[in-house]
């Protein structure tokens, strides 16, 4: 007789007659909780692993994501550019020179509206007396 331990069989919760823990089986039961055993032990350490790598990917493609600017996404080979007939000014160099520029010209405006945001505060989202459309347009001359 063997002392199984396993806990996929849960015999480690087991008490043998002699008091020790575990269940006492033939060679036959034995082996087959020793392989179930086995094979749970692999299942988690396998899992384990893709959670790990998985974990790891979603960091490099966070950090990827976040170097990325709004020029980057248009210059990326996915991106599908519109197909026109080219004509003098109207190039596909010059339409995305232009486009280029223009993204640029909102990164900036974005950055300063989150400037503008920071320096708001937590000022209430909706008021009644009117001091925050007066914060605003005095920080960003909206009329």
């Amino acid at each position: 007789m063997h002392l199984c331990q396993c806990t996929f069989y849960k015999c480690k919760d087991s008490t043998t007659p002699d008091g020790r823990q575990g269940c006492l089986l033939d060679a036959r039961i034995f082996k087959k909780h020793e392989k179930a055993e086995t094979l749970t032990q692999l299942h988690k350490n396998a899992s384990a692993a893709q959670t790990q790598a998985l974990e790891k990917h979603d960091v490099e493609l966070a950090q990827a994501v976040d170097s990325m600017t709004l020029s980057d996404l248009v210059s990326h080979p996915a991106v599908a550019q519109p197909v026109l007939p080219s004509t003098g000014t109207d190039s596909p160099f010059n339409r995305t020179k232009r486009l280029l520029a223009r993204l640029e010209e909102i990164e900036g405006g974005l950055n300063d509206i989150e400037g503008n945001i920071s320096t708001i505060g937590d000022a209430p989202a909706h008021t009644d007396d009117g001091t925050l459309s007066e914060t605003l347009i005095a920080l960003g001359n909206i009329k």
